[in-house]
């Protein structure tokens, strides 16, 4: 994993911190991920089947507010904005992903970014 997508999940679980670095473990079908923010630290193990991350598991996590929640919160504004202006566009995504975009927690979102952001970065 290149540092840079380490940067990108960081500020997905906790956008308010100040990043500092992150390190990485494979293991079997998972990436075990540390990242230390300045003043916390968050460690996820993410799952994956071939080039799809599916799931992600918050190992430990030393800052007071939930990680992926801030994402998860921005979501749902955004969705609210243009569930109303852009109907067709929620449908088009959807149909492509598989699964409705207001049922998505931070999790999910942060499993689908790291998905495109790892085939980018390999194909």
């Amino acid at each position: 994993m290149e540092q840079r997508g380490g940067e990108v999940i960081a500020r997905m679980a906790h956008p308010m911190n100040t990043y500092e670095s992150c390190s990485y473990q494979t293991r079997g079908n998972s990436i075990l991920i540390k990242i230390e923010y300045k003043k916390c630290t968050t460690e996820l193990k993410f799952y994956a089947i071939g080039d799809i991350f599916y799931n992600l598991e918050v190992l430990s996590d030393t800052d007071f507010y939930p990680p992926f929640r801030a994402v998860q919160n921005i979501k749902s504004i955004l969705y609210t904005m243009m569930e109303n202006e852009f109907p067709e566009t929620i449908v088009a995504i959807e149909d492509k992903i598989g699964t409705k975009i207001r049922e998505m927690d931070g999790k999910q979102l942060a499993c689908m970014a790291f998905t495109l952001a790892w085939l980018n970065y390999k194909y």
